[in-house]
């Protein structure tokens, strides 16, 4: 058996600074931070490897760390605006079961979703306690880059890869072996 690996990963240059435009009518609070440009970094890896686990350590570990699940209960629970006039939202369904039970019809709307869902949340503006941090981290499951990284690429990239073959979810120790290779991997950014 192969074994399963997360990457971590720090975002491209070019997000950065396409994060950093103003959206119309949105309020930047970017200029709060005055130099100190939050490092972000994303949690790549294949479906089931453990990346909502190891999400939920770095919560545990650093909460000062703004870090940034990806929205499974939207997916699970997608809204259609009506199309006529009064009508109310109504529910289309839960497009991840759909994904999985109907791949060839819904991997691209769940493609889709998913990629819109990721680039929403990672151009938001910052939260508070981000912009209160003393070492601000921003850290997301997945990057909008996600659907088109290739692997090869992350040569260009620093990277972290952290080898979770072995169930980490219980056993402390594991769990501070990956905490001292994220420490060494942020510290060497």
């Amino acid at each position: 058996m192969a074994p399963v690996r997360l990457f971590l990963s720090r975002l491209r240059t070019p997000f950065i600074s396409m994060a950093q435009k103003s959206l119309e009518g949105v309020p930047s609070s970017r200029g709060l931070l005055a130099g100190r440009e939050p490092r972000r970094l994303s949690i790549e890896g294949n479906i089931a490897v453990g990346k909502s686990t190891f999400v939920k350590l770095l919560t545990k570990t650093y909460p000062e760390w703004h870090v940034a699940a990806e929205p499974v209960a939207t997916w699970q629970n997608i809204q259609a605006a009506g199309t006529q006039k009064g009508q109310t939202t109504q529910s289309v369904g839960n497009l991840l079961d759909m994904m999985y039970q109907e791949p060839a019809r819904w991997s691209y709307t769940f493609q889709t979703c998913s990629f819109m869902s990721r680039l929403k949340v990672q151009l938001e503006p910052f939260p508070e306690k981000l912009l209160q941090a003393k070492n601000p981290m921003q850290i997301f499951e997945r990057s909008v880059y996600s659907d088109r990284l290739h692997f090869e690429a992350l040569l260009n990239i620093p990277v972290l890869v952290l080898n979770v073959s072995d169930d980490f979810s219980e056993e402390a120790t594991k769990q501070e072996e990956l905490i001292r290779k994220v420490n060494t991997f942020v510290k060497n950014l």
